[in-house]
């Protein structure tokens, strides 16, 4: 048993556990890269300008919108005034009768 205390042996057992946790921590080669604060509450000022950028972009949709409205109004009125100015009834239709009544009378007078 003179061979377990000389180290032979010893040299298959393991060390006795210390209690502490030993990490090796990497080598930094160079500066560490910057982290973002954690994200907190935003502030009055980033909500109001939050706010007004979302104000601005439906104003200039309500503004595009009403454009559209305005100009589908003048072409409506417009169609509406041509409809007016037709003729309507016999009146419609009077130049085509006259013509197809004098191609009849010369037809039959051969």
């Amino acid at each position: 048993s003179s061979i377990d205390n000389q180290g032979t042996a010893g040299a298959t057992k393991q060390p006795a556990d210390t209690g502490k946790d030993v990490k090796e921590q990497p080598k930094e080669t160079g500066p560490r890269p910057l982290t973002p604060p954690p994200a907190g509450k935003p502030s009055g000022v980033v909500m109001a300008l939050a706010r007004l950028a979302d104000l601005e972009a439906q104003m200039e949709y309500a503004y595009v919108k009403h454009m559209q409205l305005v100009k589908r109004q003048r072409e409506l009125k417009l169609q509406a005034k041509v409809l007016e100015d037709l003729p309507v009834g016999l009146e419609a239709i009077q130049a085509e009768l006259n013509a197809l009544m004098s191609a009849d009378d010369g037809k039959s007078e051969p």
